[in-house]
């Protein structure tokens, strides 16, 4: 036990690997505004993943199956392909404060109609849809007022608080969602959810700053930054293939957690809540006890090989219908494959150039929740198509033969000169 607490204190002290520290806390919580967006964004997320989780048994209970949970999980990473990114940029025009709090105001008001009127699930699921369509739009112009709002030399302090208080966030609102369920049941969880939105709302709004955004560069330019990129570093265009396949393959499995917990395990809802939990309560340990320092392509393949362990015993677990202590081991399983998108986010963040650093990092952003969304997706369909032990169980070999796969191709090679603003 102690041997693991050092290796927890080595890990988070904020060596330049990118892990969170309780330091970067510290340093950031003289600022006021930057105090206010990091807890708005903590009561949403909190809600926010109680939510999913409540509404997953929500479907299950008015009639709906595992492809129509999928559907609904997909809805939530859906407006990240495209829409979200086209009503992020007209919401430009407005203050960063405003946007952020009319988000959060249309949220409120979706979860808490879902939550106290009755309806079909049709008309449910176009409600999520249009609560999902403001995640985008919140998220970055969150991001955007986070550089404004804290100094350039505390910006690497602030993304890593902000990451590992979404971890958090998701641990605590998963299971959380569960506990709730059980207590007053998924129709009051759904509308405590949009409380919180509210709560959100109000804590934005007392932002001294109104976030008042500059022009933006054109789309056309940043997409041809990002396959520039990523054509002329190997490193990098490896890590990021990657880590679809591990988010893809996590996400049909997490996304299925309350048609597992019920229908294999044999759980009621607290326990689905607390079992839901896992996935994100072992990422946020494996992030914390992964080093992250060294060359880009040693964390690289120490990220894959990780991976691809956690994926096959994994796989193994699911093809048994594990059931008690085993299911589990399976889901905190799918947490640590879930880490390895935090070990290429450091690998990524180090090699991306000064010049359009912003932009490209969204277009593989939005690599990445396609990912998700199609995860999701397949992951309901494979479930009500076998079985969910079957799909899960598939999902991971899949995971992990590609991790395997991109084992080779994980070599050092230097940034090709010609990538723009790049500085050897």
């Amino acid at each position: 036990m102690r041997q693991l607490v050092g290796r927890v204190a080595e890990a988070t002290r904020g060596t330049g690997g990118g892990s969170p520290t309780i330091r970067s806390l510290l340093k950031l919580t003289p600022n006021r505004d930057f105090r206010l967006i990091w807890s708005a964004a903590i009561v949403s997320q909190l809600g926010d993943w109680s939510a999913r989780l409540a509404l997953a048994l929500l479907i299950l209970a008015r009639g709906g199956g595992a492809t129509t949970v999928g559907i609904a999980g997909m809805l939530f990473v859906l407006p990240w392909l495209g829409v979200g990114q086209a009503l992020t940029g007209w919401s430009a025009r407005f203050g960063r404060r405003a946007v952020m709090a009319y988000c959060d105001l249309l949220r409120a008001v979706v979860f808490i109609l879902i939550g106290t009127v009755d309806m079909s699930l049709g008309v449910l699921m176009v409600l999520v849809g249009a609560a999902a369509m403001a995640d985008p739009v919140f998220e970055a112009n969150k991001s955007a007022f986070v550089v404004d709002i804290v100094d350039k030399d505390e910006y690497s302090s602030a993304i890593q608080v902000t990451h590992a208080a979404n971890q958090a966030s998701s641990l605590v609102g998963y299971a959380m969602g569960g506990v709730l369920v059980g207590l007053v049941g998924a129709e009051t969880t759904l509308a405590l959810n949009g409380a919180t939105f509210a709560i959100s709302a109000f804590l934005v709004t007392r932002v001294r700053r109104p976030g008042t955004p500059t022009a933006d560069e054109s789309s056309g330019p940043s997409f041809a930054a990002g396959l520039r990129f990523l054509r002329s570093d190997r490193v990098s265009a490896v890590a990021f293939l990657a880590t679809m396949v591990a988010v893809g393959t996590a996400m049909s499995v997490e996304s299925q957690v309350a048609v597992y917990g019920t229908d294999v395990a044999g759980l009621d809802e607290a326990w689905v809540g607390i079992l839901s939990a896992v996935t994100p309560a072992a990422t946020l340990v494996a992030v914390a006890l992964l080093k992250t320092t060294g060359s880009d392509d040693g964390l690289l393949r120490r990220g894959l090989l990780i991976g691809t362990v956690a994926a096959a015993v994994g796989s193994t677990l699911f093809s048994l219908a594990a059931d008690g202590v085993l299911a589990f081991v399976a889901f905190a399983l799918v947490g640590v494959i879930f880490s390895f998108a935090t070990l290429t986010n450091v690998v990524v963040g180090r090699r991306i150039p000064e010049a359009n650093r912003v932009s490209i990092f969204s277009i593989l952003q939005t690599g990445v929740f396609f990912a998700l969304s199609l995860g999701a997706l397949l992951g309901g369909i494979i479930s009500e198509a076998t079985s969910p032990e079957a799909a899960a169980a598939g999902a991971l070999v899949v995971g992990a033969f590609g991790l395997a796969l991109a084992l080779p191709f994980a070599a050092y090679r230097p940034l090709h000169a010609a990538v723009p603003g790049h500085s050897a």
